[in-house]
Parts: C-alpha cells; sequence; structure tokens
C-alpha cells in the first residue's frame, strides 16, 4: 500500500512541476525565484511551446556587475529532455557585458593566482559548460576591468569548444578559437591580419606554433605557480625573410 502512495505522491509532484514549468506558468514563476538569486529580470515573452525570451536580465555581486539586454532560452522541461539525452539547451545572448569595478579599501598584494590556477579553473569550468549550458550563441558582448577591458562581435559554444568573432581590444582584433581537450589541455588558435598562432596550454606549460606575414615561428613557455609572466620561454625564428617594408 505504500509503495502506491509513493508512486501516487511521485505523480503528482511531476505533474506539478510540469504544470509550473509550462509557458504559460512560466513567466510568473520565473521573477520570484530569480529574485531568490539575486536575480533581476525584465519582460517575460513566450516563443512557441518550447521556449521563452527575457528583454532583460541584470546580477550584480559585489563590485561584478553582469546584464543581458536579450537572452532566449529552452523551457525547464525542454531542458531538461535534453539534458537527460546528453545534449543541451540552445541558448542566446544578446548584448551582454560583464563589469568590474574598482574596489574599495587597501588592495590585496601576491595572491596565489596566475596563468596556471587560470588553467585548472577553466578546466572545472568546461565540463560543467558541457554539461548545462550545452550549445549557445552570444553577440555584442563587452567585458571591463578598471584597467581595460574586451569586446566581442560574435561566440559561439558548442562541444567543449569556444569560437569568436571580433574579440576586440586597445590594439586590434582577433578571431579564432579555445577547445578544451578532455585530457586537460587547452588548444588556443587565433588570428589577426598577418599573425597567426595555435598553443597548447596544459598546466604551466605553453607551447605551439606562430606565423607573422607567413615566415614560421615556434615557441615554448613554463610558467611559476603564481604570475603571469613566464619564468622561462623559447622563440625559434629560422630563415626569415620580411620584407623592410613590415
Amino acid at each position: 500500500m505504500r509503495r502506491w502512495l509513493k508512486a501516487i505522491l511521485l505523480v503528482f509532484v511531476i505533474l506539478a512541476l510540469a504544470l509550473t514549468t509550462l509557458p504559460w506558468w512560466l513567466g510568473a514563476a520565473l521573477r520570484p525565484a530569480a529574485r531568490h538569486f539575486g536575480l533581476d529580470i525584465g519582460q517575460y515573452q513566450r516563443i512557441g511551446y518550447a521556449r521563452f525570451a527575457l528583454d532583460r536580465a541584470v546580477y550584480e555581486r559585489r563590485n561584478v556587475r553582469v546584464s543581458v539586454r536579450h537572452v532566449a532560452t529552452d523551457t525547464p522541461l525542454l531542458w531538461l529532455w535534453r539534458h537527460v539525452a546528453g545534449d543541451g539547451p540552445r541558448t542566446e545572448l544578446d548584448g551582454w557585458s560583464v563589469v568590474v569595478t574598482e574596489t574599495k579599501g587597501p588592495r590585496r598584494t601576491g595572491g596565489t593566482f596566475g596563468l596556471v590556477a587560470l588553467h585548472g579553473f577553466l578546466n572545472r569550468l568546461a565540463p560543467a559548460l558541457e554539461r548545462w549550458l550545452g550549445h549557445a550563441v552570444l553577440r555584442e558582448g563587452r567585458v571591463a576591468w578598471p584597467t581595460g577591458g574586451l569586446r566581442l562581435a560574435r561566440a559561439t559554444w558548442d562541444d567543449r569548444t569556444f569560437r569568436f568573432e571580433g574579440l576586440g581590444w586597445k590594439g586590434g582584433t582577433a578571431d579564432g578559437r579555445i577547445a578544451f581537450d578532455r585530457n586537460g589541455t587547452i588548444v588556443v588558435a587565433a588570428g589577426q591580419g598577418d599573425f597567426r598562432a595555435q598553443l597548447r596550454w596544459k598546466g604551466a606549460d605553453v607551447a605551439g606554433e606562430g606565423a607573422a606575414w607567413g615566415q614560421p615561428l615556434a615557441l615554448t613557455a613554463h610558467f611559476a605557480p603564481r604570475g603571469w609572466i613566464p619564468a622561462e620561454a623559447h622563440a625559434t625564428a629560422s630563415a626569415w625573410t620580411v620584407a623592410a617594408a613590415k
């Protein structure tokens, strides 16, 4: 008898969740849930029966502000179905930004962060993005911090690979990709004008090949546990022939 009661209760719970997350009721349920996590959202729009959109979403924590002008993604039921099937949701973000402002009070010196720690963080992040984000398209974005920033025209995330177009900074722009191998190696390939490079990054070691004005270049570097400047680096450029105008 108890088994039947548990089965009936489980069916009611599933039905309640399904009704709550259907697109007709999702807008009403989404706003209080978002506020609970510190997310301020704007107008909700239903896109058919499988997707929905928000015209504005803002998240602020300490000195970091993340905002999106428009985001469209799958409804929770479709998202759950894709997740169970080993796939991920389809998400589109337009007009997004991440702004980091100056922190008040004395600055911390030293610290343990650097390129090696960043490698570990990114390798922990990639499986989570693969599992929960799935497939994403980002357009018209920017990242800003007190001493600089980046802008991004378009990017996609799919199959553990981040492909970008129009990644801009003060000195120029580049197109490329960042791929996360399951063995922990991060492959970065990018190009701008006459310059191209592909680097394999694993832990403290970076190695790869590049080209400038059609001339090959081999690169290797080893980083200390802390910091962003390599403790040891080598560049090999053999038999270069470059026009004087370059």
